[in-house]
C-alpha cells in the first residue's frame, strides 16, 4: 500500500508542469517532446551527453526545457518511471556532465555562459534535470520540480 502511495504522489508531482524557459515559450502542446522521445532520451542518455558535447557552444533559442508534466499523460507515468529507474546512473552522469561541463551558451548580450550557469540562472535546479535529447543543434532538457527518486515510500 505505501508503494501505491508512493506511486500516486510521484504521478501527481510529475504531472504538475516545471518552469520553462528557452524555446518552449511558444511551443504549443503538439509541438512538445511525448513518452516515447523521453523513453528513447533516457535510454539513450550516454549517447546523449556525448552529442551536447561535441556542440560546445549554444544559443538560448537552441535550447528547450520542457516539464515532465508538459510530456506525459497519466497512462504513461509507470512507463517513465521504469525508464527512469533503468538509467538512474546514466540520470545522475547527465546532471554531472551539466555541472561540469564547459559547453557555453550565447545568451542575448553574446557574452558566453557556461551550461551550468544557464540553467541555474533559468531557475533549474540541476538536480531536477531527468533527461536531455539532442537533434541537430536542438537540445531538449526534460525536467521534473523535485528531484526524482525511485523506491522511496511514503510512512
Amino acid at each position: 500500500m505505501k508503494t501505491r502511495i508512493f506511486a500516486w504522489s510521484a504521478a501527481l508531482a510529475l504531472l504538475v508542469p516545471a518552469a520553462a524557459t528557452g524555446q518552449t515559450d511558444g511551443d504549443a502542446v503538439a509541438d512538445r517532446p511525448g513518452i516515447g522521445t523521453l523513453v528513447s532520451s533516457l535510454d539513450g542518455l550516454d549517447r546523449e551527453v556525448l552529442e551536447l558535447q561535441s556542440l560546445g557552444r549554444l544559443t538560448r533559442a537552441d535550447i528547450r526545457v520542457i516539464g515532465i508534466g508538459g510530456a506525459l499523460n497519466p497512462d504513461e507515468i509507470a512507463t517513465f518511471q521504469d525508464a527512469v529507474a533503468r538509467n538512474r546512473t546514466a540520470i545522475d552522469e547527465l546532471r554531472q556532465f551539466v555541472t561540469t561541463s564547459d559547453v557555453a551558451v550565447i545568451g542575448d548580450d553574446t557574452v558566453p555562459i557556461a551550461l551550468r550557469d544557464y540553467v541555474e540562472d533559468a531557475g533549474i535546479a540541476v538536480s531536477d534535470i531527468v533527461a536531455v535529447n539532442v537533434t541537430g543543434a536542438t537540445v531538449t532538457f526534460f525536467v521534473g520540480e523535485s528531484p526524482i527518486e525511485i523506491g522511496r515510500s511514503v510512512d
